[in-house]
């Protein structure tokens, strides 16, 4: 059969015009919902790759963040603790919250579950949705990382957080609330404000 007639110039820009628009549409839809996410401080938002220092009584250790959630502490290239596979870390600080002389290690995490294995007794089941958590660690002379506290979900959530030289917790809310935090006897207390604990 004989070939159909030939596009003119004008239908072939104006067909190239229309899938370059779809295109740049696309790009900039994908780009705004990335940057909403990352000022959301959302669990799906991409992260970024951080690495710092630890001081311990079993010696200065290695901290290393991977953008997609991953933390591990490091001596010698030895994995001393992991984060579990199902959280995303989104950031860590170190101090010494509790006055004890020694640096804890504080991790910011988006995990499912309000609760960890212990809930009150008045909650009837977990809620498996992602929520933000704030972990605290020490370490002894031997290089064990243990848990010393464990939050449940955060509310308000941290959108910056960072430790003072005085051993309290400086936290900016997604809401742009500036907000200072200590350690009281057992978890976090608000300091600024009546008390609150998280």
């Amino acid at each position: 059969s004989p070939p159909g007639p030939m596009p003119t110039p004008a239908r072939c820009i104006k067909r190239h015009a229309a899938r370059l628009g779809r295109a740049l549409y696309a790009a900039g839809l994908a780009a705004l919902v990335a940057l909403l996410l990352a000022v959301r401080g959302d669990v799906y938002a991409p992260g970024r790759a951080q690495s710092g220092q630890w001081r311990t009584p079993a010696g200065t250790l290695a901290l290393e963040l991977a953008p997609g959630g991953g933390f591990a502490v490091l001596q010698g290239g030895e994995t001393l603790f992991a984060a579990e596979p199902g959280w995303r870390v989104r950031g860590f600080l170190t101090g010494d919250l509790d006055a004890d002389g020694r640096d804890e290690l504080l991790l910011l995490v988006w995990r499912r579950g309000h609760y960890g294995p212990s809930r009150p007794f008045w909650v009837p089941q977990n809620d498996w949705r992602y929520s933000q958590h704030i972990f605290i660690y020490t370490c002894d002379a031997a290089g064990a990382v243990a848990p010393l506290w464990m939050s449940s979900g955060l509310d308000p959530q941290v959108r910056r957080w960072a430790m003072n030289a005085d051993g309290t917790l400086s936290v900016t809310t997604p809401a742009g609330q500036d907000t200072r935090w200590g350690w009281r006897s057992w978890g976090l207390e608000r300091l600024d404000a009546p008390p609150v604990r998280l």
